[in-house]
């Protein structure tokens, strides 16, 4: 097969697996071209005495911003004088557009002075909106996190929308404790940019996590105590911008002519060939794209003729974005899945047994040279195109990228369970796009030093034997069985468990999906456990070898050994997980033997809950890195020192890595210098690792 037809059926699978959509778009001149993959953020612009319309076909409004002024000379301007004050901005248009928008999926509203007052008199003005439709199934959730602390936001599978965001201060209340009455009395405190600082940092990212400060936002009132305050979405789609074709200019007599003289529409041989280059600058990469199609952008290429800009682009998954050094590596990924494909396939006897299979693959590493090989050599005939292309698309080998900055903890998942961290004061969410929630396990206090740390000071991070043994209960009482659950993390809900401890919730969740049901089994101390999915896969979601009740294989047993109903060992789900998850049968003997001895002179039993789920997938890490290798991931708040060294690589990290986490389905790991050692004492590190989902014998040497 030739290395060209190869790379392009590559290229196919990453369309056919996240899919493309392509958009021609033409802006007259004056007006403002706009380019958009987000699919939930749409722009209106309405000149002064026209009226703006806003409109969901699913879902609802959610104003994000809204200004009645002008901000350039161009939009709004054809036939106008009163254009040249460019800095006409009304505060309160956001608030008017909101009151009346938000929540409707229809709503219509005049740009005129009436509505918003007139900031700038004499100019002629605009209104420009943007807004999403939130889909009616997304939960707006709202987070609010104290000057100095971090935030954290993660929406798992799926993609952070920022709807909303301030850092400053608009009430006296919140985040005032132990607060002097002078550094909180300004509840008029906003910093204006707060929403875009957080939407470039966060916006289409699974995970996010940002510090409250100056340094990061800006100080808007000095010496007040301040906090951040955002709300945001979880929503599944994360397509990119990319141009493919772009001229201001014209090459028509009919496009945008309405009311024009001749004159000024029979040039049609204006080009101006910078066209591109300046949309692909300012909006490639990009999920939505503002430019306005005037000379003021793209200079003027035919004066005196009235222009337009054409506009080719599509949307699709970031590779499409990337240079092509960087779709070359994301090819060979796919490559290496392929051979993993064949491979798999020919040990499922899918192919004649006159496939040879030849595998060699030595997986990619960011940070030194690496190769992937496979060749496929068949006695009979040759693998269709089509066939290959199919295999790809159905074959099932997932690869992930993840980068997970010091302190935090690294989240690697190839089965169905989820795991959330919630600083202390923030709040815990929990999504199922399909089925309903099962916790699995959860903890409030602290158990590592980095979790949960950036600004915190040494004594309140240095108790790690801090757990809350209800955890479990509070979460399950409020959480299992629903869709969506909002948990705050604070000892009101939890209780104390560590006075003077900085903590946080940790859990770990399932989605059930709705045709499984949840088994659930004893076995009596002295027998034998066992579990049978037949052609699933078992997946324990609660064990606990003790006594909870004195009925359960209680017959012709004396009191005593019955009576102790508070006897659990703590250790039974992870011991009976690391036997029997991913098998398709599994039998365990019920005994102090295997689980050890929890409460004496009681006699026990095994009491397990589980689910038989068609995945069967498990992590292979391929590269990782516990250190620094550029100065720009993981820099927020950073001072210049600690991001400088982008020469610092632990090579032990991927064996560490590989030792922890390959064969299973989940695995944590914080990413710390307890876990990887210290590479380059003083440079703030980062672990950055990629690893593939696939079945077990991936796993295998």
């Amino acid at each position: 097969m030739q290395q060209e037809r190869l790379s392009f059926i590559f290229l196919l699978v990453i369309l056919c697996r996240h899919g493309v959509k392509a958009v021609d778009l033409t802006a007259c001149e004056g007006e403002t071209a706009q380019l958009t993959c987000g699919d939930l953020t749409s722009e209106v612009i309405a000149c002064d005495s026209d009226t703006a319309n806003l409109h969901c076909d699913q879902g609802h409004i959610k104003v994000l911003s809204a200004n009645y002024g002008r901000t350039n000379s161009a939009t709004c301007s054809s036939g106008k004088n009163e254009i040249s004050n460019i800095q006409c901005t009304q505060d309160s248009s956001l608030s008017v557009l909101a009151s009346r928008c938000d929540g409707r999926k229809y709503c219509s509203i005049p740009a005129s002075n009436t509505v918003f007052g007139d900031p700038c008199v004499g100019t002629y003005k605009y209104l420009n909106v943007s807004y999403i439709c939130i889909p009616s199934s997304a939960i707006i959730q709202k987070r609010t996190t104290c000057e100095g602390d971090t935030i954290s936001i993660n929406c798992n599978n799926r993609f952070i929308k920022v709807l909303s965001a301030h850092f400053g201060r608009t009430n006296s209340a919140t985040c005032s404790t132990g607060r002097p009455s002078n550094e909180i009395s300004n509840v008029q405190c906003i910093q204006s940019s707060t929403l875009s600082v957080l939407a470039d940092q966060c916006d289409g990212t699974h995970a996010c996590f940002v510090y409250a400060s100056a340094t990061v936002f800006g100080d808007p009132c000095p010496l007040i105590f301040k906090y951040l305050n955002v709300s945001y979405i979880c929503h599944p789609n994360n397509q990119f911008i990319k141009v493919s074709a772009a001229n201001y200019g014209r090459t028509n007599s009919t496009a945008c002519s309405t009311g024009k003289p001749a004159d000024q529409i029979s040039n049609v041989q204006c080009s101006q060939s910078s066209s591109l280059s300046v949309l692909t600058t300012q909006c490639d990469g990009l999920k939505d794209c503002y430019v306005p199609a005037s000379t003021t952008v793209f200079g003027d290429p035919c004066s005196g003729t009235y222009k337009y800009l054409n506009v080719s682009y599509t949307c699709g998954p970031v590779f499409l974005t990337l240079g092509k050094s960087a779709q070359l590596k994301v090819i060979a990924k796919l490559k290496a899945q392929l051979c993993l494909c064949l491979y798999a396939f020919e040990g499922l006897q899918q192919f004649s047994r006159h496939t040879v299979v030849f595998l060699s693959l030595f997986m990619k590493s960011r940070y030194r040279a690496a190769s992937f090989v496979c060749t496929v050599n068949m006695q009979q005939g040759r693998m269709s195109f089509i066939f290959l292309l199919v295999l790809l698309c159905q074959c099932g080998v997932k690869a992930v990228d993840l980068t997970t900055c010091e302190g935090a903890t690294a989240q690697l998942s190839c089965g169905l369970t989820s795991h959330v961290f919630a600083c202390e004061s923030d709040t815990a969410s929990i999504h199922c796009d399909q089925g309903r929630i099962k916790v699995l396990s959860a903890n409030y206090g602290r158990t590592n030093s980095a979790t949960c740390s950036s600004g915190k000071p040494a004594d309140q991070i240095s108790n790690v034997q801090c757990t809350q043994s209800s955890s479990l209960s509070v979460l399950a009482s409020r959480c299992d069985e629903k869709q969506n659950c909002s948990i705050s993390v604070n000892n009101t809900v939890f209780g104390e468990p560590c006075v003077g401890t900085y903590k946080y919730l940790d859990l770990s969740y399932v989605c059930i999906p709705p045709s499984e049901v949840i088994q659930t089994e004893n076995s009596c101390e002295g027998g034998t456990f066992g579990i049978n999915c037949y052609k699933q896969f078992i997946k324990v979601l609660s064990a606990n070898y003790g006594r909870t009740n004195n009925e359960t294989c209680s017959t012709g047993r004396p009191a005593d050994q019955i009576s102790n109903v508070q006897c659990s060992q703590s250790s039974s789900l992870s011991l009976l997980a690391n036997q029997c998850n991913g098998k398709q049968a599994c039998s365990v003997s019920t005994s102090n033997t295997v689980f050890s001895e929890p409460c004496v002179g009681t006699y026990k039993y095994l009491n397990v809950s589980y689910i038989c789920q068609p995945n069967n997938h498990f992590i292979k890490v391929s590269a990782a890195n516990y250190g620094r290798t550029n100065n720009e991931t993981c820099s927020t708040g950073r001072p210049a020192g600690q991001i400088s060294n982008v020469q610092c690589f632990q090579n032990s990290s991927l064996s560490v890595l590989a030792a922890q986490c390959d064969g299973k389905q989940d695995c944590s790991i914080p990413a710390t210098n307890t876990v990887f050692g210290d590479p380059c004492v003083g440079t703030y590190k980062y672990l950055d690792l990629s690893y593939t989902c696939g079945p077990a014998f991936l796993t295998k040497k």
